[in-house]
This record gives C-alpha cells, structure tokens and sequence, in this order.
C-alpha cells in the first residue's frame, strides 16, 4: 500500500514588489509505501517545506495531484491520520507538556480514558515526564522539539511529517531525538523527514530524495549504498618478510609492507580470523585501524553526481 502519492506537484510563489516568480515545486512525482522512512535531503529554499505543506494541505499546489492514504489533503480522514512537526515549532508558552498534549488530543476528539494514557507514554518515550510542571515558555530547543514530536504523535497517525526536527539542537539533545524517532520507526509508520544535512536523515531512513530547486533530482536507496560499503582494516605489525596468507573467502590483501597491511574482507567480523593468523605467525601486532568507507561518503558522492536544475526563478 502506498500511503504518500503525489503527481506533477508544482507551485509558484509570485513577488509583485520585485516583479518576479518563484518556482518552489517544479513537477515533484513522488511515492512513499506504507511503513517506509523517507528522507528529504536538500539546502535551505530548496522546497522540502513547501512540498510537505501540500501534503497537508497548508498549501495549494497550482497543479498536481496528491493522495494520504488515498484521500486528498483537505479530507478529514486524510489530516486525522497524520502528524506533522514544522520546523521551528511555536507552542502556547503558559501550557505544560501534558496540557499540550490534552489540547491536542481534545481536538482529534479522542476518548478521555484512551488520551490520558496515551499522554502519559509519550511523556515518558520523549523523556518529559522528568517535567510535569514546567512551561513550555522556559523549554530548551531540544524540549521544545520533544513536545513538538509527541503532540504530533498523539492520535497515533499512520503518517508522520517530520520538517527538519533536529534544527539547531546541540550535540546531546540530537542522539535523543533520533533514538526517539527511531523507535517510532519500530512501529512500521510511514515517516517523512527532511534535513540539509546527510548525517540527520541517513541512519533512519529507506530512502533519501535529494531536492534542488524544487525538484527531486535523484534518489538514493540506502540499502544499495551499505552493500557497497568497503570493509578495510590497516594493521600496522612487525611483518618483516613473513606472508600472511588469506582466503578468498575472508577477503583479499590491498597492500603490504614490512610494517603493516591493508586488507579488504567481506564483513567487520572476517577481521577476527586475520588477527589470529597474524598471532599464529609471532608476529606483534601493533595498531588496527578501521578504513572502512562510510555510508556518509558513499551519500556525498551520489549528491555530488546528480545534475543541477536550471534556475528555478523567472522574471
């Protein structure tokens, strides 16, 4: 079941004072199945916010189709089943987390009984329930983000919309929310997440969409890249002139000096079986240190390749 559809989305923004139109969506296709983590990767401007807004139906595309779940964005049943997190959410500050949550739960009409408990496990999932009386006025951004991401899963929506949850958080509110989110995938929801930057979108999601100017230029499944991964080690040891020997189906030897040895193996673990290879020769074994090509590189190199759109602006 495809739970996102969208077809030929494009949207233009006219600037009367500068006499000009901003193509933010140019023909966006895109298809999302059910249970898949999706990640929207692209600068700032480069539509992701816009495309996820007519999703919602926050925003009219000027021509296209879009379906959630086989409903149009307008429909109720379409917005009752998903979540959405805006980047840079701005809550009521006089409302604690759980008053947030209630108001939220009451307009998705939800049963007294079914709403407090469901409070009282997102609290706990995004680690708020340390603050049952503190303001959201005196939030930090990471607290803000986590109230954010609950009140956005508290109907339990088939489809969450993450924009850019983790602008601006510092270093230790950033695992958090990625371990929270995370376990949400667990759920098999449909999820939606963008980012500028690879490093927040390429642990948790199937697939990432590269945007450039308003159109989805390539994308990228995340379990080809893993399979391309290399898996090297550089040992630095007293070879000497002594062979170590490797079976093909361990790996190969990439380079060998009398001081170390590069070696590519088919997995992390094929490297157990060269370390003692290496101790049966007496051979002192200094240093081994994982070259191991990351999924990050691998990510860069496809977005370096892909074309750069023509100039989405028009006089």
């Amino acid at each position: 079941m495809v739970t996102v559809e969208a077809y030929g989305i494009t949207k233009v923004f006219s600037v009367k004072r500068h006499k000009k139109a901003i193509v933010a969506l140019d023909a966006v296709d895109l298809a999302v199945p059910q249970g898949e983590v999706y990640g929207l990767l692209g600068d700032n401007g480069a539509g992701k916010s816009t495309l996820f807004k007519t999703f919602l139906g926050l925003v009219k595309p000027d021509s296209g189709e879009i379906f959630i779940n086989g409903h149009i964005p307008s429909s109720a049943f379409s917005r009752s089943n998903v979540g959405y997190l805006p980047e840079n959410p701005k809550f009521p500050g006089y409302l604690t987390a759980r008053q947030l949550l209630l108001l939220t739960g009451n307009l998705y009409d939800m049963n007294d009984r079914d709403l407090r408990e469901r409070i009282d496990g997102l609290l706990k999932m995004v680690g708020l329930h340390h603050w049952p009386t503190l303001k959201i006025k005196k939030f930090s951004k990471g607290l803000t983000q986590k109230v954010g991401l609950a009140q956005a899963l508290i109907s339990d929506p088939d489809l969450l919309i993450l924009d850019e949850p983790f602008n601006g958080l510092d270093d230790k509110d950033k695992p958090e929310l990625m371990k929270v989110i995370d376990q949400v995938r667990s759920e098999a929801k449909t999820i939606l997440i963008s980012s500028p930057f690879r490093s927040d979108v390429e642990s948790l999601a199937d697939r990432i969409g590269i945007m450039k100017k308003g159109r989805i230029v390539q994308t990228i499944e995340i379990n080809v890249l893993r399979e391309e991964e290399k898996c090297m080690f550089e040992i630095e040891a007293g070879m000497g002139g002594k062979v170590v020997d490797i079976p093909a189906e361990i790996g190969i030897k990439l380079r060998v000096s009398t001081t170390s040895m590069v070696v590519e193996l088919v997995d992390d673990e094929k490297i157990n079986y060269v370390i003692d290879q290496i101790r049966k020769m007496d051979i002192s074994i200094k240093s081994i240190k994982p070259l191991k090509t990351k999924l990050e590189q691998s990510l860069y190199r496809n977005i370096k390749s892909t074309v750069e759109p023509e100039s989405e602006v028009t006089v």
